[in-house]
């Protein structure tokens, strides 16, 4: 072992660039992963939303239908 850290043989770029290949593509699939959750996430917001839109909506008419007899 006694190389020189200057040998061509550890100073290839190789290991280290297929160490960031896989880091870029596991921060690829985590970054997905995250998207498609928070996508799943404003879904189901939205869905409450529009609910309580819905709700608030029939409110409304029941008391302006109340209101209107008055």
């Amino acid at each position: 072992m006694s190389r020189s850290p200057s040998s061509s043989s550890e100073s290839r770029p190789l290991p280290d660039g297929d160490d960031d290949d896989h880091g870029d593509k596991t921060q690829q699939t985590a970054l997905l992963e995250y998207i498609d959750q928070r996508m799943l996430e404003l879904t189901e917001e939205r869905q409450h939303l529009q609910q309580q839109l819905s709700d608030l909506q029939a409110e409304h008419r029941i008391i302006e239908s109340k209101m209107s007899k008055t």
